[in-house]
């Protein structure tokens, strides 16, 4: 071969070598691109699986969620609000121009520049988030918008919400973009503005006004909301009642970023941050009975009947719903009660290092309303014992008017002049043909006393015996119109009704609830507490309509009402009298006795004084809630002292209110009496009393003559 064929080869050898090299890169480089694209087919379809995945565990859509647990307001009959209840948040919705548009402003500059030009996420967010995360080597929970932060706070639960893995970054942007397609961003705005976390139990705007402010969202100041603002981001270390100092700081951070992003001016960032905010001194709704000063057995009591209201009417629970309960409850009232009430002086010393209870409830008879109510001189436990509603005692010689008097004026078998011999002879008998034992509250007798004086000195005897003239069945009838409940039916034959002997017992408001009919002219207006529920939406769920009912006549009550005021001006229950006021009431107290049934004659088991006003009426109880050998009232401490309470009560409740007098009824007359038997005489004797027209009585009572055989069965005796 020469040497021009080997040259020749040697090129096309080389040249073959170089063709092999080049389709040899090409191949890698097809093979390069090939699983690049298989890899990439393979990431977007693992992907798309993932988001499909993902997808399926999201929660399914439920706008109803932005609206959990909203906080319910109570308010007093000034519609102030009183107290607030919640479930795990204090939450009061407001609409979007209902929230101050620098706090819009401010959140949107701080958090969410983009918020109205992205679908619910940010791409640049992200990115930067990414970046940040890479070169910190930590997973952050940056770059949210508010879409996003909405759809955390709402939709995932706390542990999801909490994690820092990507697949709860992931879920956030689905649930964004879901509220986006769903909402306008006016609605974004509100509902993130309503569930956000302000600190100090305030979720929401509206909460954190008030808590912060006591205001509403709408009246921040510029100052005051860029300061709001600022809180979401850590609620704890921003606290402005904690570190006052980190919350102006992070408010400057609000300005510069208004600054910034030209939604205010420096000038006007500068009057913000020199301007100082003052902090309400108000409720922390960290809890979920939020509830103002000391109105607490106040407000147990209305969430009790609230809630028995709602559960009737099967709504939401007063604790989620959003309602606001609108009450009877006058705050001058309850202050008034809860001032005396917070003073020891106003009670008996205990006794072996235990301290007497006491219960006051306060009613304006001539609606019915429920002004004020303290259920302990301590607040011990949410919806505990409240003894203003729940106990039970014997009311004693407080009763007489209830079951004796009122009924034996109703009768016409006495009249306020009627004369009865306070004496244990003759006697009267039980029903089992037994004498019932006659004994005053001293111990001592005084022979022939008008029934008048007999109701102001409060002289057992002479209850006993009208009451055996008028009828156990009688005066029986008469309380139970008067709205005692807890009688029982075996009790109609009982003498001992005279003396508030009772086998259940009364509460106060029971006490307060009859007396009021005396003081309302013979109207009884079933109790309230509540005047209406409102729901969250603004629809009343709920109205009161107490009945009203004439159960005696305006002579009667007016009959015992006259004889009562001289329990006030002369007689048992002096320490109740009011000054340029007029007054009427009774004293009462029950014998303690000891575990055989004896009676401690030094001892008293329960105190009262219930009277009224021409405006209000109002019961009084002290004593122990287990009377035993070693806890008891002495007798030293009288009804008196309840009478006391009584009168400091209704002198603080009433400081503001013109006096009143109570009206005579036009069918009240007066005529001479003949002192000997109380009866009315045509003889112009100088001494007159009233008579109701028509019911004069026209005969002297049994007891001034030996001729009395009485049915009853005895009891215990009661001063």
């Amino acid at each position: 071969m020469s040497r021009i064929d080997n040259k020749h080869n040697k090129r096309r050898s080389e040249k073959t070598g170089t063709t092999k090299k080049k389709s040899s890169w090409k191949n890698i480089t097809l093979r390069i691109l090939i699983t690049l694209l298989v890899l990439t087919i393979l990431a977007v379809t693992a992907g798309t699986v993932y988001l499909a995945y993902l997808s399926k565990t999201l929660p399914e859509w439920n706008e109803a969620v932005f609206d959990k647990s909203i906080t319910s307001q109570i308010l007093d009959k000034n519609e102030q609000v009183i107290s607030k209840k919640f479930a795990q948040e204090n939450k009061t919705p407001v609409t979007y121009n209902q929230i101050s548009p620098m706090f819009v402003k401010s959140v949107i500059a701080t958090e969410d520049n983009e918020f109205y030009e992205h679908n619910g996420f940010s791409i640049k967010g992200i990115l930067r988030s990414a970046v940040s995360n890479i070169f910190s080597g930590s997973k952050g929970q940056g770059g949210s918008t508010l879409t996003q932060q909405l759809a955390r706070g709402v939709f995932l639960s706390s542990d999801e919400a909490l994690s820092k893995d990507y697949s709860r970054k992931i879920k956030e942007i689905l649930l964004a973009m879901q509220i986006e397609e769903r909402l306008t961003k006016e609605e974004i705005f509100t509902h993130y503005a309503n569930t956000a976390y302000f600190g100090h139990g305030a979720y929401g705007i509206e909460a954190a006004s008030t808590t912060y402010f006591n205001k509403h969202a709408n009246e921040l100041t510029d100052a005051e909301a860029t300061l709001l603002a600022g809180l979401p981001q850590s609620p704890s270390f921003y606290d402005p009642y904690v570190n006052m100092n980190e919350a102006l700081k992070r408010r400057a951070m609000v300005v510069k970023r208004l600054v910034e992003t030209n939604r205010i001016t420096e000038a006007e960032g500068e009057a913000i941050k020199n301007t100082e905010v003052a902090l309400t001194d108000g409720t922390d709704y960290s809890s979920d009975d939020a509830t103002t000063k000391n109105n607490k057995y106040f407000t147990d009591y209305i969430t009790i009947q609230a809630d028995r209201i709602l559960s009737e009417k099967k709504l939401e629970s007063l604790y989620k719903g959003g309602y606001t309960i609108y009450t009877t409850m006058d705050t001058n009232v309850q202050q008034s009660i809860e001032n005396v009430y917070q003073n020891s002086s106003y009670f008996p010393s205990g006794m072996n290092g235990v301290k007497p209870e006491s219960a006051m409830v306060v009613v304006d008879h001539t609606t019915g309303e429920i002004r004020g109510l303290v259920g302990g001189r301590t607040y011990e436990l949410e919806q505990g014992f409240n003894r203003a509603i729940d106990a039970k005692r014997q009311p004693g010689s407080t009763f007489k008017p209830i079951s004796v008097y009122g009924p034996a004026f109703e009768a016409g078998i006495v009249a306020p002049s009627s004369v009865y011999n306070d004496s244990p002879e003759p006697p009267v008998y039980d029903g089992q043909g037994r004498p019932y034992e006659l004994v005053n509250y001293e111990g001592t007798y005084s022979g022939k006393v008008s029934i008048r004086n007999a109701i102001a000195r409060s002289t057992n005897t002479i209850a006993v015996r009208v009451l055996n003239d008028i009828g156990t069945k009688t005066g029986f009838d008469f309380v139970k119109r008067l709205g005692i409940t807890s009688l029982e039916d075996s009790e109609k034959d009982n003498l001992s009704l005279a003396l508030g002997g009772l086998k259940q017992g009364v509460s106060p408001l029971e006490m307060a609830k009859a007396y009021s009919t005396f003081a309302n002219k013979g109207k009884l207006i079933e109790n309230t507490s509540i005047r209406k529920i409102v729901d969250s939406y603004g629809k009343v769920v709920y109205e009161a309509k107490p009945k009203s009912q004439q159960v005696i006549s305006q002579e009667v009550a007016y009959m015992v009402t006259n004889t009562l005021e001289d329990v006030v001006d002369h007689g048992s229950g002096t320490s109740a009298a009011l000054a340029n006021r007029d007054a009427a009431g009774k004293t009462g107290s029950t014998d303690m006795v000891d575990s055989s049934g004896k009676v401690i004659h030094n001892g008293n088991k329960d105190l009262w004084f219930v009277g009224y006003t021409p405006e209000l009426t109002a019961a009084v109880w002290i004593g122990y809630d287990q009377s035993d050998e070693n806890h008891y009232l002495s007798r030293s401490y009288s009804s008196n002292m309840c009478a006391n309470i009584w009168s400091s009560v209704m002198s603080q409740s009433l400081a503001n209110t013109p006096n009143s007098t109570f009206e005579k009824p036009k069918n009240i007359i007066e005529e001479n009496i003949d002192r000997t038997n109380g009866l009315p005489t045509n003889t112009n004797t100088g001494y007159t009393d009233i008579f109701i027209k028509g019911l004069e009585p026209k005969k002297a009572s049994s007891s001034l003559v030996d001729s009395t055989a009485g049915k009853g069965s005895a009891t215990m005796k009661n001063g």
